[in-house]
C-alpha cells in the first residue's frame, strides 16, 4: 500500500463526496488522507519535487525504497490506480488489516479495472469468492478454500479484497481471509454514518494543536512500539507499566503536507509526548542546539544532521528512574559494571567519559571538490562532532586508554592549528580533541577542515549555505539539511532533467521540544 501513496504522488498530473473517514476501524493503528486527489495533482504539476520524482533518476530512487516485494511492475500498477483517483482517499492499516478506500470517480469504470489489474492472475494460488456486504460488492482472493454462507475461512496464507460501494471503491489486504473478513465488517459498516475511530478523533485533534492541514495528513499510534521498546530495553527486574511511561494518553505522530506551485513543498507535524510521564521526562534530555555550533561548520559543508541530545542527563535520570523503582538488581548490575570498567583501565568511566557527554551531536558532510571522484557516501568528506562538558577530562582518559589498545590500532599524536590529533597509522581516520567537542573523522581531509572550521581559521568570511540555516532555526533541538550540491549531482547518473530540477535546491527538516511533545517541520525549496 505505501507504493500507492507514492503513485498518487507521482502521477502525472472535483468533486468532494461525504467523508470516507468513517469507514476508518477503530482497531486502526495509522491513518492516511488525502481530501482531494484531483486537486493534489494539479499542485503537483507546477512542483519541482514533483516534476524530480518523474524523471528516471528520481522515480528510481522511489521505486527503491518500496519494501521487499515491491518493483516497477507494481508501482506501475499503483500509478494506474493514482491516476482514476480524483476524490478523498483514505488509508489504513491495523494490526491484520491494510485499507485504501477513495470516493467512486466520474469514471468509476477506468478505477474499477484499474484496481483489477492489481489483483492476483488466476494460476497464482488464490480461491475467488463475492458477497454482498453492509450495501459493498466484495470479491475477495485469499490463498484458502472459502466458506462465506457458514462465515468461516481456514487461516492460511494471504487474502486481497476489492470493495465496491454507493460511496466508496477501496482495496483491502489481510494475513488470511478470516482477518480480512473480519476487518471488512468492521470498515464497511461505518460509510455512510457518524463514526469517527478513537485514530482519526486524534488526527483532527493533532490538525488542531498544529494549525496547518495540507493536502495529505497522516497519523500513527506510536503506543505499542514504544512500549515494545521499553519491554525489550528494560534491565532485569524492571517492569513499566503503561501509566508510568505514557499516562493514560496517547503517543502518536502527525504529518501534514502541502505542495505549492513552484520549488516549496512543506511538511508540519506533531510527535505527541504526554506531559509528566516518564517519556516527557527523557523527552527533556533532549536540548535545544547551541547558537555557536554554526560557527563550527565548515562553509563548504553541502549536508548536516544534528541532535542536542544530553546523553549524560539521559543516564543521570535512568539512574533517579531505577531509585524511584526499587530496583535494586539493576542498580547493583550498573554500579558493578562501572567498577569492572574502572578497575580493568584505571580510569573513572563515568566520571570522564559518561558525564562529558553533554552534546550536541552532529554529523557533517563536505563538498568532495571537482577533483574528488565519490562513487559511494562514504567517499565523501565528512566527520561526526560531539559536544563535552569538558574536553580536557575527556582527552586525559582517552589518552590513559591508548596503550590498552595499541595491539589492535597505533594512533600518532599531531597538531593542527594547536590542537591535539589523534591519526591511526594504516587508517584514513582520526579523532581531533576541543575544549568542548571531539571530532571523528573517516578521511584526514575532513580532519583537518574540521579543526579549521573549529577554531575559526576558515579562509572564507562568509558562513556557507548550512551554518545560514542553522542560524536562521534559533531553538530547535534537531536540524537536518541537505544542499543539492556536486556530490548529489554525481549520483544522479548524468540525469540531466534531475539536474536541472535540484539546481540550488535545499532540504531542511528541523524538530523543536514543545509542551505538547515535538514540533516537526520540513521545507524543500
Amino acid at each position: 500500500m505505501l507504493s500507492l501513496t507514492l503513485a498518487i504522488l507521482l502521477a502525472p498530473l472535483s468533486c468532494q463526496a461525504p467523508s470516507i473517514l468513517s469507514a476508518v476501524p477503530d482497531d486502526a493503528r495509522a491513518v492516511a488522507m488525502c481530501s482531494d486527489v484531483g486537486l493534489l495533482r494539479d499542485r503537483m504539476k507546477g512542483n519541482r519535487w514533483a516534476q524530480f520524482l518523474q524523471t528516471s533518476t528520481g522515480q528510481d530512487l522511489m521505486i527503491n525504497s518500496l519494501p521487499v516485494g515491491g518493483g516497477t511492475s507494481e508501482f506501475d500498477k499503483m500509478t494506474e490506480i493514482a491516476l482514476a483517483l480524483n476524490g478523498e482517499c483514505v488509508m489504513f492499516s491495523s494490526e491484520t488489516l491494510t485499507g485504501f478506500l477513495t470516493t467512486p470517480p466520474t469514471n468509476a469504470e477506468a478505477l474499477k479495472s484499474a484496481m483489477e489489474a492489481w489483483l492476483p492472475k488466476d494460476g497464482e494460488g488464490y480461491n475467488h469468492a463475492s458477497q454482498v456486504m453492509f450495501g459493498a460488492q466484495v470479491d475477495v482472493l485469499a490463498r484458502n478454500r472459502s466458506e462465506f454462507d457458514a462465515g468461516f475461512l481456514e487461516p492460511s496464507g494471504d487474502a486481497i479484497a476489492l470493495v465496491h460501494h454507493p460511496l466508496a471503491f477501496g482495496l483491502f489486504t489481510a494475513d488470511d481471509g478470516e482477518e480480512l473478513l473480519a476487518g471488512l465488517k468492521s470498515s464497511l459498516s461505518g460509510l455512510g454514518t457518524s463514526h469517527r475511530s478513537p485514530l482519526v478523533h486524534a488526527l483532527v485533534a493533532r490538525r488542531s494543536q498544529v494549525g496547518h492541514a495540507g493536502l495529505m495528513e497522516f497519523l500513527v499510534d506510536a503506543s505499542q512500539t514504544i512500549h515494545s521498546m521499553v519491554d525489550d530495553f528494560s534491565p532485569p527486574g524492571v517492569a513499566l507499566s503503561r501509566e508510568q511511561v505514557l499516562g493514560k494518553d496517547s503517543c502518536d505522530l502527525y504529518l501534514s503536507l502541502d505542495v505549492q506551485l513552484g520549488t516549496r513543498l512543506e511538511m508540519r507535524g506533531l510527535f505527541s509526548v504526554p506531559s509528566g510521564t516518564l517519556a516527557s521526562r527523557f523527552a527533556d534530555c533532549i536540548r535545544p542546539l547551541p547558537m555557536g555550533l554554526a560557527d563550527s561548520i565548515p562553509h563548504d559543508s553541502i549536508a548536516f544532521t544534528g541532535l542536542g541530545l544530553d546523553l549524560a542527563a539521559g543516564i543521570d535520570l535512568g539512574r533517579r528512574v531505577l531509585k524511584e523503582l526499587k530496583a535494586e538488581e539493576a542498580l547493583n548490575t550498573l554500579e558493578q559494571g562501572l567498577a569492572t570498567g574502572k578497575a580493568m583501565t584505571g580510569v573513572d568511566l563515568e566520571q570522564a567519559f559518561i558525564q562529558q557527554l553533554t552534546g550536541p551531536m552532529a554529523v557533517v558532510f563536505l563538498d568532495p571538490g571537482d577533483s574528488t571522484e565519490v562513487d559511494d557516501l562514504f567517499d565523501l568528506p565528512l566527520f561526526f562532532m560531539e559536544g563535552l562538558g569538558n574536553g580536557v577530562l575527556f582527552q586525559e582518559a582517552f589518552e590513559e586508554l591508548i596503550p590498552l589498545g595499541e595491539q589492535l590500532i597505533q594512533l600518532d599524536l599531531s597538531d593542527i592549528h594547536g590542537v591535539d590529533v589523534y591519526q591511526a597509522s594504516d587508517e584514513n581516520f582520526g579523532l581531533a580533541f576541543l575544549p568542548e567537542a571531539f571530532v571523528f573523522a573517516l578521511n584526514s581531509d575532513a580532519l583537518v577542515r574540521a579543526v579549521t572550521a573549529a577554531v575559526g581559521k576558515e579562509q572564507n568570511s562568509e558562513p556557507g549555505r548550512i551554518s545560514a540555516t542553522l542560524m536562521a532555526n534559533p531553538g530547535v533541538c534537531g536540524l537536518a539539511t541537505t544542499v543539492m550540491s556536486p556530490f548529489w549531482r554525481s549520483m544522479m547518473d548524468g540525469d540531466e532533467d534531475a539536474l536541472g530540477l535540484v539546481e540550488g535546491a535545499q532540504i531542511t527538516s528541523t524538530l523543536r521540544r514543545v509542551a505538547a511533545g515535538f514540533e516537526l517541520h520540513l521545507i524543500a525549496h
